[in-house]
């Protein structure tokens, strides 16, 4: 059995962690791998980390020393084409990711017909909603 791959994108904008935080409760219960894509806007000053970004440092610590495997990646690529491009090449089960995501959504809602992964967005601890 392989392990299960969860993968939670942030957009530049980007307001808090709580997909984070559920994808790592996730991982915890079913051993599972997690994948955080932060993208950035092209026309932010380069290498510069959003707010986001720098609050993730220290939960991706956190969970590392927790025994969790967590990958982290930075794309300024197209979201469609970089969330087809990482969900095919690490084999992604579920995508965790925030209700205020709105650009990230509307990529999903687009490439759902292409991709065999459920996808839930987190609003707040217990609420999930199931995206088809």
């Amino acid at each position: 059995m392989s392990q299960e791959k969860i993968l939670v994108p942030l957009g530049p904008d980007s307001k808090d962690l709580k997909a984070v935080h559920h994808a790592l409760a996730v991982a915890k219960r079913v051993k599972a791998r997690v994948y955080l894509l932060f993208f950035r806007d092209a026309s932010m000053k380069h290498g510069a980390p959003s707010l986001v970004e720098d609050a993730c440092t220290e939960v991706i610590q956190t969970a590392r020393e927790d025994g969790l495997q967590v990958s982290y990646h930075i794309s300024e690529s197209n979201y469609e084409d970089e969330l087809l491009s990482v969900i095919e090449s690490k084999h992604i089960d579920l995508i965790v990711m925030n209700h205020t995501e709105t650009g990230l959504e509307k990529a999903i809602k687009r490439i759902i017909p292409l991709i065999s992964c459920q996808v839930v967005q987190v609003r707040d601890k217990n609420d999930i909603n199931f995206l088809s």
